[in-house]
C-alpha cells in the first residue's frame, strides 16, 4: 500500500522550478501564466511518472485511463482530513490528442500523420507540486510506501526547488511559413460554406497549418518562457515527451469536474484588439453585438449542452454565462459557460469521453464537421484541438482545449490556427481572423528588436 504525504514549500516562481525538471522524461507543467484570470490561480508540476499510458487495443483510451486510475486508487490510503481535499494531489496528467475521436466515432482517415506519436501521451503521477498563486502557497504531495521513502522524495524536491536558473535571452529567430497558400485556403473556407448551404452542417472549424525549421541546439523551454510572456493564458502547458515537446498558451477550458460539478467554457467569437483605446472599445462593442458571433457561440453551447447531458443528471445542465467578453494578448474572445452535475456512478473520464473532442473546435453537428475537416485539412491535427490537463485520484479534473499550441519534433515546429466557419462567413475575413489569432504566437518566433514588418514578413 501507498500513503499520501503532503509537504509545504516556500512560494516560488513555478516557471523557474520547472526549469530544473524539464528534461526528465514526461515532465509536465500545467501553467497558469495569466494569474489575473479567475481560472489562472493554480499551476501544477508533475514529474517521475510511475506508469506511462498510451492507447491500448480492445478499449478506448478513456476507459483505459479509468481502469488504471482505479488500480492506483486501490493502492493509496489517506487521512480523513486529506479525503475531503478537492484539489489535485496526484493522478493522470498528459495529452489526449484530437485524433482520439477516431476511437469514439467512425471517421475517414484521409490526412497524413506527420507527427507519428501516440494519440494519448499521459502518465500516472505520484509526485506533484501545486502552486496556489492566490494564496501564495506551495504544496508538494507524494504517494510513498512509508515516511522514509516520502522524505527521500521530498529531499530530492528541496534539492532542485530553489536552484538558481538563468534562462537564455538569445533565442534565435525561426522563420515560419503557412502550409497552405492564402488563395487555396480561401477556397477551402468556401467549400465549408458550400457544405453548410447543402445542409450538411451548421458550422465547421477549419484550421491553417504553420511550420518552421528548428536548429538542433534550439532552447525549447526558454522559448516557451518567451511565448508565455507574450501570450499569458490561464491554461498553458509544457510537456516533455522525449522525442517531442508540447507547448501551449491556451485560453480555453475544455472540461473541469470538482465535487461532481461539470463545467465547460467554449470560446466562439474573436476579434483583434484595437490599436488605440477608442478603437479597442469599438472592437469590443462590435464583437459583443455581432449577430454572426452570437449565433456561432449559441450553436456550440447547444452542442456542449447535449454532450454533457449524456453523463449529467437530467435537468442539471445550465448556461450560467452566455456571450461573456474575455481579453488576451492581441485579441478579444466571446466565451460562454455550460455546467451540469454528474450522475451517480459517472466519473471524470466518462465526462471526457462524452464530450471529446471539444465542440468549439470541431463544429456542429460534430461528426459531420469532423468528416469535413478530415477532407479539407491535409495533415492530422494530433495535439491541436485535443486536450491536456489532469484527472485526479479523487475524481477531480481540469483540462484545456489545445489551441495556441505547437509541437517541436524532428527538427521542426508545427502549429495550427483555426476559425469557425458559418453560413454568412466571408472567406477573406475568416482568414484575417486566423492571422489575428496567430499574431501573438508569430511574435514569439521573432528575435528581440525586430520591427513588426519583419514579424509578419515571413508568413506566406
Amino acid at each position: 500500500m501507498l500513503t499520501r504525504y503532503d509537504f509545504t514549500l516556500p512560494y516560488a516562481d513555478a516557471v523557474t522550478v520547472f526549469h530544473n525538471v524539464k528534461d526528465r522524461p514526461y515532465a509536465v507543467f500545467l501553467d497558469s501564466a495569466d494569474q489575473t484570470h479567475p481560472l489562472g490561480q493554480q499551476s501544477i508540476i508533475g514529474f517521475n511518472p510511475v506508469e506511462i499510458l498510451t492507447p491500448q487495443s480492445g478499449r478506448t483510451s478513456f476507459e483505459y485511463c479509468q481502469e488504471r486510475l482505479d488500480v492506483w486508487i486501490s493502492k493509496i490510503t489517506q487521512t480523513d482530513a486529506q479525503g475531503t481535499d478537492a484539489s489535485f494531489w496526484g493522478g493522470i496528467m498528459g495529452l489526449w490528442s484530437y485524433d482520439l475521436g477516431r476511437e469514439l466515432e467512425v471517421l475517414p482517415e484521409d490526412t497524413a500523420d506527420v507527427f507519428n506519436m501516440p494519440d494519448m501521451c499521459a502518465g500516472i503521477y505520484l509526485n506533484v507540486i501545486v502552486f496556489d498563486h492566490k494564496m501564495q502557497s506551495v504544496r508538494y504531495t507524494v504517494c510513498a510506501e512509508n515516511e522514509i521513502e516520502a522524505n527521500k522524495h521530498y529531499n530530492d524536491v528541496k534539492e532542485f526547488y530553489s536552484r538558481a536558473v538563468k534562462s537564455r535571452d538569445d533565442i534565435p529567430e525561426i522563420p515560419i511559413r503557412t502550409k497552405t497558400e492564402r488563395n487555396e485556403f480561401l477556397s477551402k473556407i468556401q467549400q465549408v460554406i458550400d457544405f453548410i448551404y447543402q445542409g450538411d452542417i451548421f458550422q465547421a472549424n477549419l484550421s491553417l497549418g504553420f511550420e518552421g525549421q528548428v536548429p538542433s541546439s534550439f532552447p525549447v523551454y526558454d522559448f516557451y518562457r518567451k511565448l508565455r510572456d507574450v501570450n499569458a493564458a490561464p491554461y498553458g502547458v509544457y510537456f516533455n515527451m522525449g522525442e517531442a515537446q508540447l507547448l501551449s498558451v491556451s485560453p480555453e477550458q475544455f472540461l473541469s469536474v470538482k465535487d461532481g460539478k461539470v463545467e465547460t467554457r467554449p470560446i466562439k467569437g474573436t476579434c483583434p484588439q484595437g490599436k488605440t483605446p477608442d478603437k479597442d472599445k469599438a472592437a469590443r462593442h462590435d464583437l459583443m453585438n455581432s449577430a454572426k458571433n452570437k449565433a456561432e457561440n449559441v450553436m456550440i453551447v447547444d452542442l456542449l449542452r447535449n454532450d454533457i447531458s449524456r453523463v449529467c443528471d437530467p435537468y442539471s445542465v445550465d448556461v450560467p454565462a452566455l456571450w461573456h467578453l474575455e481579453s488576451y494578448a492581441e485579441i478579444h474572445h466571446m466565451v460562454s459557460v455550460v455546467t451540469g452535475r454528474l450522475e451517480d456512478g459517472r466519473t471524470c473520464t466518462d465526462a471526457l469521453a462524452a464530450c471529446f473532442p471539444g465542440g468549439s473546435i470541431t463544429g456542429a453537428p460534430k461528426i459531420r464537421a469532423m468528416e469535413i475537416v478530415e477532407e479539407l485539412e491535409a495533415e492530422r491535427r494530433w495535439a491541436y484541438t485535443g486536450s491536456a490537463g489532469y484527472i485526479g485520484f479523487n475524481d477531480v479534473m481540469d483540462t484545456n482545449i489545445l489551441i495556441r499550441t505547437m509541437v517541436f519534433k524532428d527538427g521542426k515546429v508545427r502549429f495550427n490556427v483555426g476559425s469557425g466557419i458559418v453560413a454568412d462567413s466571408v472567406p477573406a475575413e475568416e482568414y484575417d481572423e486566423i492571422m489575428a489569432k496567430a499574431a501573438g504566437i508569430l511574435k514569439s518566433f521573432v528575435a528581440a528588436g525586430d520591427d513588426q514588418e519583419k514579424e509578419y514578413g515571413h508568413v506566406g
